[in-house]
């Protein structure tokens, strides 16, 4: 269907803009002096990592065991027993009693201060590391026994990460992405310079809820209130027949409010809540599930009605189009796939389940 394809096509390209602006706008103004000796040789100087000050940073502070250094296979997918070993080479106390760094060293000090590990599961060391092992292991680190939703509200809220998706939400986080050697790396150069490597903690035996974690459900409203003002330019920009910028605000609030006013009831049954519309205004409506529903409703009309109800389906996608005579004035989609609601091809909030 067009409308699911619309989808589609957004959400690929915005993850890969996304992905590329998490890693290349971090800590440019840090600077590095570069290790003397050659390394990391198998990674362009173009790389965002090297660009970035990242690589450089790895290089001078050793966190990989130095037989090593010379290759780093940026794109290898990490273990847990090497980013461990990273680990224990970052913070100052563990730094200090890791001896020779073998992998029994390693686990020994990962026992010592209780981190989720496979201390006790030695087959699993070796396993490819993901996104969310790094909150659990990061948090651990920093004296915090959290679930998952709490761990990663923990990068969050210290920095280490904006989200995979380039925006900080929980669903947006990516825990089950593997984790490359570089951005390894990169998410432990992010905690040394938030300042919460200083030390390793031991993670208390209890677990705790983050009281943060509320936070970081859904866009917060700072990025819906900017990205509502983007949405706006965006169709005053796209339209410039029509000169009164205050139609273009006054409709982008408008298609918000109602998608977040959508809901689905108990039997399954879709709402869709219909902004008031008068005079020469259009309203068309796309709604995809099983079947394709679609009409016009024409300001002009006699009684109007204030909602639409559309049968149940697991899977729904809602276009909605106001027109202004024959001139496009702002449109809305919403998907229960995404959870993001668009507003004029903007999305403007992640993660809102109806």
């Amino acid at each position: 269907m067009l409308i699911r394809r619309k989808h589609t096509y957004l959400r690929m390209a915005t993850a890969a803009l996304s992905l590329a602006a998490c890693f290349t706008a971090t800590s440019l103004s840090t600077a590095y002096a570069l290790d003397e000796h050659n390394v990391f040789t198998d990674v362009p100087r173009t790389h965002w990592a090297w660009i970035n000050g990242t690589l450089p940073w790895a290089a001078q502070a050793h966190i990989l065991e130095t037989q090593k250094e010379t290759v780093l296979q940026p794109a290898q997918i990490i273990t847990e027993q090497e980013f461990l070993g990273m680990m224990m080479r970052l913070y100052p106390n563990t730094k200090n009693e890791i001896g020779s760094g073998t992998t029994e060293d390693i686990y020994r000090l990962a026992r010592q201060y209780n981190l989720p590990a496979a201390t006790d599961k030695p087959e699993q060391r070796t396993a490819e590391l993901t996104r969310l092992q790094v909150a659990h292991l990061l948090a651990a680190a920093g004296g915090k026994h959290y679930d998952d939703a709490g761990a990663i509200a923990y990068m969050y809220e210290h920095g280490i990460t904006k989200g995979a998706d380039g925006e900080s939400t929980i669903a947006g986080y990516g825990g089950d992405k593997k984790v490359s050697r570089v951005e390894a790396i990169q998410f432990l150069k992010m905690a040394h310079d938030k300042g919460i490597a200083s030390i390793m903690h031991t993670m208390p035996a209890i677990a705790v809820s983050n009281p943060s974690t509320s936070r970081f459900i859904s866009s917060s409203q700072e990025v819906v209130t900017a990205n509502l003002q983007k949405a706006q330019t965006a169709a005053y920009t796209r339209y410039t027949q029509i000169q009164d910028r205050s139609t273009f605000a006054y409709w982008t609030r408008q298609l918000y409010e109602t998608a977040r006013k959508m809901g689905i009831s108990a039997d399954g049954t879709l709402r869709l809540p219909l902004p008031a519309i008068s005079g020469n205004k259009t309203l068309i409506y796309h709604v995809a599930a099983d079947r394709w529903y679609y009409g016009e409703i024409k300001g002009e009309e006699p009684n109007i009605p204030k909602h639409l109800d559309f049968p149940k389906h697991e899977d729904w996608s809602v276009l909605l189009i106001v027109k202004e005579g024959d001139r496009i004035v702002g449109d809305m989609y919403y998907d229960t796939a995404s959870e993001s609601i668009e507003i004029n091809n903007v999305i403007i909030q992640k993660h809102v389940k109806k």
